[in-house]
């Protein structure tokens, strides 16, 4: 409020102000009007800068000022919109946009192809990249397709001597030697003879080089141990003296029992020695032996047992010298792949075979025909030499001749032939023989035919063996 006296003159400067209604902080007039003049020379130039959150403005409302936003929307840090999955319709690239709008959901290991220059779909790759790899075993493919390899076992290694090509490197001839567990006893004094079977000790080891797969026991000098299961070849021999009697015959039997109780089928042999001066040289002597298959439990124990039979006066007994036992493992686990051998070398396969019979069976014959239950047929798949083995107890009247031989595919074998001398239908004879096969096919016939000089001739044990050997 301004006062003045009626008319008078009076300088503003002196004239009193209340401010206390104008917010101006002047006291007298003409401060007032110099403090109105200069807030309106402010308020008629450029506003001075400042924050949108300083004291010039009144705190406010989001939603108030996208009130104020027309081309878009402003929205908080706790807008579920910044976390939510979005669809897009294309990924940009430097020139254009790609659709992928209409791709669907890939499955495992796919990942995204283009399909075209402005379009892309997810697809399976193909081996990434480049052409696909073929993995072959022998020439046969396992895939045409591969993704991973992963090389194992003892003695593989992989690597990269120059980058992204890969060495495998397999050692040549893998697993064993390829020798045979084997082991041979001997006895290297006489053995005489007893009227019951008695286990034959043996000491001597000739050979034993698996002492895991076949053993000759160094304690029970008689016993050899089969370690493992499977399919082993036991064969046995001695040389039997005429009896230490005097004009008698004796036949001298052996055998081979598991575990002291079971004789194993096909392992029985007999044969006939006698002193008598009414046949040339006074005696005859001979020998025993067996070969045959066994299919063993692991750590059976196999023994050889002999005894004689008086045929004449009793309490004589017969001598056996050189006598040998044997046992070969012949299966086993297939061990790793050898070196390919060299061209037209031929198979490695073996073909072993035995046929037995004890049941009794009888001629007249002096022309040789066929000895029944002793035929075997080879099973080769290329054509080997065989290894032939017969052996059988005869018997025939007094002053008789038994003969055999070997026939193969109809041909006589060379040097096969054995004649035996017979002393009685109760006196029993060994005749044996051996014979080679050579370059035999699969399908030959292999027998053993027999004859007898007069009247009825008799067979009991019997057995033939054949084994390709090339």
């Amino acid at each position: 409020m301004v006062f003045a006296k009626p008319g008078q003159q009076q300088d503003a400067a002196g004239v009193p102000f209340d401010n206390a209604a104008s917010g101006l902080t002047a006291t007298d007039l003409q401060a007032a009007i110099d403090e109105t003049e200069g807030r309106i020379d402010t308020l008629e130039g450029a506003p001075p800068a400042h924050d949108l959150g300083g004291a010039e403005h009144n705190a406010d409302t989001l939603a108030n000022l996208n009130s104020k936003v027309s081309d878009g929307t402003l929205i908080d840090t706790g807008d579920s919109r910044l976390s939510d999955d979005r669809t897009a319709s294309g990924l940009r690239t430097a020139t254009t946009v790609v659709d992928i709008a209409t791709a669907a959901a890939p499955t495992a290991g796919q990942v995204l192809e283009a399909t075209s220059g402005t379009d892309a779909a997810w697809a399976t790759p193909s081996g990434g990249g480049g052409s696909a790899v073929i993995v072959e075993d022998e020439g046969t493919p396992l895939t045409t397709d591969v993704k991973k390899m992963n090389f194992a076992g003892a003695g593989v290694t992989v690597t990269e001597p120059v980058t992204d090509e890969v060495l495998i490197t397999i050692p040549g001839g893998g697993g064993s030697a390829g020798e045979q567990g084997a082991v041979q006893a001997r006895r290297t004094t006489a053995y005489v003879t007893t009227a019951s079977f008695a286990d034959v000790t043996l000491d001597a080891t000739d050979v034993e080089n698996d002492v895991n797969v076949v053993e000759h026991d160094g304690t029970n000098t008689d016993r050899i141990t089969l370690k493992e299961t499977g399919l082993h070849r036991v064969t046995y021999h001695g040389i039997c003296s005429e009896p230490n009697g005097s004009a008698s015959n004796l036949n001298v039997e052996s055998r081979v029992r598991v575990d002291d109780t079971t004789v194993i089928d096909g392992s029985e042999d007999i044969t006939t020695v006698f002193d008598d001066s009414s046949i040339e040289g006074d005696f005859h002597d001979d020998a025993i032996s067996g070969s045959f298959l066994y299919e063993a439990t692991a750590d059976e124990q196999i023994t050889l047992q002999i005894r004689h039979v008086d045929l004449g006066a009793s309490g004589d007994t017969s001598s056996v010298t050189d006598i040998i036992f044997t046992a070969v493992r012949l299966s086993g686990e297939k061990g790793d792949d050898g070196d390919t051998g060299p061209a037209g070398a031929g198979s490695a396969e073996s073909d072993m075979q035995e046929a037995s019979e004890s049941t009794e069976t009888s001629i007249t014959s002096t022309t040789f025909v066929d000895l029944d239950s002793v035929t075997l047929t080879t099973s080769n798949t290329a054509s080997k030499d065989y290894a032939i083995a017969f052996n059988g107890a005869f018997r025939g009247g007094n002053n008789q001749t038994i003969t055999i031989q070997l026939v193969v595919d109809g041909v006589v074998q060379a040097k096969t032939i054995r004649p035996g001398a017979t002393t009685g239908t109760t006196k029993p004879i060994n005749l044996g023989t051996i014979g080679k096969g050579a370059s035999l096919a699969t399908g030959k016939v292999i027998k053993v035919q027999w004859k007898v000089s007069g009247s009825t001739a008799f067979a009991d044990e019997r057995c033939i063996t054949i084994h390709g050997v090339s």
